[in-house]
């Protein structure tokens, strides 16, 4: 006897197992000690939602879930600092606000230059946004033609500075060499804000398109990280390379390399040694 499934009933199993996702990643997030940025990790279970809320004709919800979702509404409304009726005060007490660990909300804190309302009014005086400082040196960078830059974060610098700008994080977070190096041991650290230090002629690499890191085991991982992150999608070298890398053929260089070169235990021995906000430029060479 041959039994058909209907369409809804499908449905309801996909919607089901999306549920089941999303309660999962929640208490994933949980698990790990809570979300630092103030609702950066729950971005995903968040499309998650409104996705399968979009499948769902209000008729259908009944008057009890749909009371519940006008509960819902009204304590988003109710919110410290909710984004819909953040002022352009918005920002002003958040250091103020940040906890012993340096745990903060991220999101008040860029209300004021970034938010909606704030934004709306910029725009109807002519003002630039967002209006803030590293979206104001992006802009100024992108006048200035094809740089290498090193400062600690990318974020509003990096998209306004456009893609003739390379810069390379010293926080590692978009930098495949930096990433796998150990963080500096500083004494005053922020969760999500841990500088590496420069492998000396890791710049003159970067200027050049050559590899000219001085140390040669380093320069034999790095060899293989360039051909994985720019190398030819499916070219025998770069899927060697991604072979090489995913089965540890490297790790007794690079712990070799780690052992003989400790981190630096002040961000001022750092090569360079940029305090917050400084850049360091570099004009590139051509190609």
């Amino acid at each position: 006897m041959t039994t058909s499934v209907s369409q809804g009933t499908i449905y309801a199993m996909a919607a089901g197992l999306s549920v089941f996702g999303i309660a999962l990643y929640l208490c994933y997030v949980v698990w790990i000690g809570g979300d630092f940025m103030s609702g950066r990790y729950l971005t995903a279970p968040c499309l998650g939602a409104v996705c399968l809320l979009s499948r769902v004709e209000m008729r259908h919800l009944g008057s009890f879930m749909s009371a519940w979702l006008v509960v819902v509404m009204a304590v988003g409304f109710t919110a410290e600092r909710s984004p819909l009726l953040a002022g352009g005060d918005s920002g002003a007490k958040t250091r103020q606000r940040k906890d012993p660990h340096g745990i903060a909300d991220e999101r008040d804190h860029y209300a004021h230059s970034a938010g909606l309302i704030v934004g709306l009014g910029k725009a109807r005086r002519g003002e630039p946004i967002p209006a803030h400082g590293w979206a104001k040196q992006g802009r100024q960078t992108r006048a200035m033609g094809p740089l290498l830059i090193t400062r600690p974060g990318i974020g509003y610098f990096g998209y306004f500075a456009g893609p003739q700008a390379h810069i390379v994080d010293l926080l590692a977070l978009a930098d495949p060499l930096l990433a796998r190096l150990p963080t500096m041991h500083l004494k005053r650290w922020r969760i999500g804000h841990f500088y590496r230090q420069l492998p000396e002629g890791y710049i003159d690499s970067l200027r050049s398109g050559r590899n000219l890191i001085a140390d040669k085991r380093l320069a034999m991982y790095y060899d293989d990280l360039v051909l994985a992150t720019r190398g030819p999608l499916l070219s025998r070298d770069r899927l060697l390379a991604i072979w090489r890398l995913n089965t540890a053929a490297h790790a007794r260089r690079l712990a070799d390399y780690i052992r003989d070169h400790p981190p630096a235990t002040d961000a001022r021995q750092a090569t360079p040694a940029p305090p917050r906000l400084s850049i360091k430029m570099t004009r590139r060479d051509p190609g």
